[in-house]
C-alpha cells in the first residue's frame, strides 16, 4: 500500500508526506512513512524586517520492520528520526500580537532517535511481549529576554548603555564589582538539553490477566547561559530518574451483564540532581536525591443494560511522584512531595445507527497538589526569573462531559459539551527567603489555571453526493470559556469561538482533495500569558501571546 500527500498554505506553508506499507518476503514485512512541516508562521519582526522569525520546519521519519521468526513468535523492530528545526519569537512589547521587534532570534528545536525492539512470543495459554526502548534527544530553546532591540528603548525610554539609573550603586558592584555600571538593554537566554532514556518492559497476558514489571533510566543534562536569576553566568544540571514498577491487571470475561476489571501498579521511582552555577564570581555545586514508592489502583465495573445502553463506573486514585527544584533559590523549597489524587467517574452511553450519546460525570480529590510557582528577581532584568514546584494543600477538579451524534441521510452532526469546576486552596509562601528583593507568593483560592468552565463544540459533516459523487463538506465551531493563565495571577486568557471550514473530493481515481480554512472567522485569541516587568521603566504589566489567524490551505492526497 502507498499513500502520500501534499499540503499547501498561506504564510508559505507546506507540507509532504509519503507512507509505504509492503512485504519483502513472506517472513520479513517493511512499513515506512516520511513527513516534512514548514511554515513561516503569522509573525512579522519589525526590527530584522522578516516574516518567518516564529517559522517551523519539521521533519519526522519511521521506519518499522516486522519479522517473523516462527509460527510463535514475531520481532517488531521501529525507529524514529525526529528534527524539529523550529525558531521561536511569539512576544510583543505592545500586545499587537504578531509584529515583533526583537534583535536575537530564539529557537525552540529537537533532534530525536528512537529505537525499540518489541517481542511477541504465543504461548499455550498466553502471549508472553518484551519491550526495550532507547531514545536520544537533544534540544536547545533560546529567546530574546528583552522581545525589542537597543533603537526601540532608546525611542521609547530614551535608554543607552551609558545614560540609565536604573542600577543603584550596591547593585553595579554586586554585579560588576565597579561603579557607575553601563550595559545595553539586552537579555538572550540560552538552553541546552539532552535527554538519553532506555527501557525495558515483560508481560504476560491471556483473557483473564496481564502481569508485568517494567524498568526506565532517564539522563537529562541542562545547560544554560545568559544573564540568569539577575546574576548567575550560567548553569549545568544533571537529572537521573530511575523507575521502576510491576502490574497486574485482572479482567472478567464471564458472560455477565455487570463485569468488574480491577488494576494494581507498584511504583519506585529514585531520582538525583546535581545543579552547579556560577554567580557573582562564585562556584556552587548542590547534590540532592528524593525517592518515592506509590500504589496505585483502578476499579472498573461496566453494567449492560441493553444491545445499545451501558453504565459503567471507575474509581481510581493516581500521582505525581515527588522531585527536586532545580534551582539555586528555592532554599526552603528544595523538595517537593507526591500529589495524590482519587478519581470518580460514573457514565451512561447509548448507541445506536443514527444516534449514540456518552455522558460522563467525575470528581477528582487532589491531596498535596502540586503548583508551579515563579517570582522575579530583579525588575530591572526581564530574565531574572526563578521557576519551582510546591505543594499546596488540597484541591479538587469535577465536572460532566457530553458528547451526541446524530446521523441522517444528508449530514452527520457532532456534539460536545463539557463543565469543569475546580478548586485550589488558598497558599502563601515566600519562595526566596535569601533575597531581599523577594515577595511573598499568593495563590490558590479559586480555580485552577488554564482550566475553562465550559468548553462546546459542534461539527457538522455535509454529504453532497446528490451534487458530485464524492464530495463532502464541514463545518466546525469551538467555543472556550475563560481562563487563567497561572495560579498566582488574575491575568485571564478571553473567552473564545473559533470556527473551522473544509470541503473533500473523493475522486474514483483515488485521488482525494481537501480544501480547508481553519479560524474562519479570523479570531484573534489569547493562548499563554505572563505577568512581570519586562520593560526598563520596572512597571509590572500583563502581556499575552496570541494563536494562528485565519489560514487556508489545500491537500492533495493519493492513494495506491
Amino acid at each position: 500500500k502507498f499513500k502520500s500527500s501534499l499540503t499547501i498554505g498561506n504564510k508559505n506553508t507546506s507540507k509532504f508526506s509519503v507512507m509505504l506499507n509492503k512485504p519483502i518476503n513472506n517472513k520479513l514485512f517493511i512499513r515506512t512513512s516520511f513527513s516534512n512541516f514548514k511554515t513561516n508562521g503569522f509573525i512579522d519582526n519589525e526590527y530584522t524586517n522578516t516574516d518567518n522569525t516564529d517559522g517551523k520546519n519539521e521533519k519526522l521519519l519511521k521506519v518499522s520492520l516486522l519479522r517473523k521468526a516462527n509460527k510463535k513468535k514475531t520481532v517488531n523492530y521501529i525507529f524514529y528520526l525526529i528534527d524539529l528545526n523550529n525558531k521561536y519569537n511569539k512576544w510583543t512589547v505592545d500586545n499587537n500580537g504578531y509584529l515583533t521587534y526583537t534583535d536575537y532570534q530564539g529557537y525552540d528545536s529537537q533532534t530525536t532517535k528512537a529505537l525499540s525492539i518489541k517481542r511477541t512470543i504465543k504461548l499455550n495459554k498466553g502471549t508472553l511481549v518484551r519491550i526495550s526502548s532507547y531514545s536520544d534527544n537533544k534540544m536547545t530553546y533560546s529567546y530574546d529576554g528583552d522581545w525589542a532591540n537597543n533603537e526601540y528603548w532608546a525611542t521609547n525610554y530614551n535608554w543607552n548603555e551609558e545614560n540609565n539609573d536604573l542600577f543603584s550603586e550596591n547593585a553595579c558592584n554586586d554585579y560588576y564589582g565597579y561603579y557607575p555600571c553601563y550595559y545595553d538593554y539586552s537579555f538572550p537566554d540560552l538552553t541546552k538539553r539532552t535527554k538519553k532514556q532506555k527501557s525495558k518492559e515483560i508481560r504476560f497476558s491471556n483473557d483473564r490477566i496481564t502481569i508485568g514489571g517494567y524498568y526506565s533510566e532517564l539522563e537529562e543534562k541542562d545547560v544554560r547561559n545568559g544573564w540568569i536569576f539577575a546574576g548567575a553566568d550560567s548553569i549545568h544540571s544533571l537529572f537521573n530518574i530511575k523507575n521502576s514498577s510491576f502490574y497486574l491487571q485482572l479482567k472478567d470475561n464471564f458472560k455477565n451483564k455487570t463485569k468488574l476489571n480491577t488494576t494494581i501498579r507498584l511504583d519506585n521511582y529514585n531520582t538525583r540532581n546535581n545543579l552547579s552555577y556560577r554567580m557573582n564570581n562564585s562556584d556552587t555545586n548542590i547534590r540532592t536525591s528524593v525517592k518515592d514508592n506509590l500504589i496505585g489502583m483502578s476499579f472498573n465495573i461496566i453494567h449492560t443494560i441493553d444491545n445499545t445502553k451501558n453504565l459503567f463506573f471507575n474509581l481510581s486514585n493516581g500521582y505525581k511522584t515527588a522531585g527536586i527544584n532545580q534551582s539555586p533559590n528555592f532554599t526552603d523549597y528544595r523538595y517537593y512531595d507526591t500529589e495524590e489524587a482519587i478519581n470518580i467517574d460514573l457514565g451512561y452511553e447509548i448507541n445506536k445507527i443514527n444516534y449514540s450519546t456518552n455522558i460522563t460525570a467525575f470528581y477528582i480529590k487532589r491531596t498535596n497538589p502540586q503548583f508551579r510557582v515563579f517570582g522575579q528577581l530583579n525588575t530591572s532584568d526581564p530574565t531574572s526569573f526563578d521557576y519551582g514546584t510546591i505543594n499546596g494543600s488540597k484541591g479538587y477538579s469535577k465536572g460532566l462531559e457530553v458528547s451526541i451524534i446524530n446521523r441522517n441521510a444528508s449530514n452527520t452532526v457532532y456534539n460536545s459539551f463539557s463543565y469543569l469546576d475546580t478548586y485550589l486552596e488558598e497558599i502563601s509562601i515566600d519562595p526566596f527567603p535569601n533575597l531581599e528583593s523577594s515577595d511573598i507568593i499568593n495563590f490558590g483560592g479559586r480555580e485552577s489555571a488554564h482550566s475553562p468552565k465550559f468548553k462546546y463544540n459542534i461539527r457538522i459533516e455535509f454529504d453532497l453526493n446528490d451534487f458530485q459523487k464524492g464530495l463532502s463538506a464541514e463545518i466546525e465551531n469551538n467555543y472556550i470559556h475563560k481562563f487563567y493563565f497561572d495560579d498566582q495571577n488574575s491575568h485571564l486568557a478571553k473567552s473564545r469561538n473559533i470556527i473551522n471550514f473544509n470541503i473533500k473530493y473523493f475522486s474514483e481515481s483515488k485521488v482525494n482533495y481537501n480544501f480547508w480554512i481553519k479560524n474562519l472567522n479570523n479570531k484573534k485569541y489569547e493562548t499563554r500569558g505572563y505577568t512581570f516587568a519586562l520593560e526598563p521603566d520596572g512597571v509590572i504589566r500583563d502581556y499575552q501571546s496570541y494563536g494562528d489567524k485565519r489560514s487556508i490551505g489545500l491537500t492533495i492526497e493519493l492513494i495506491k
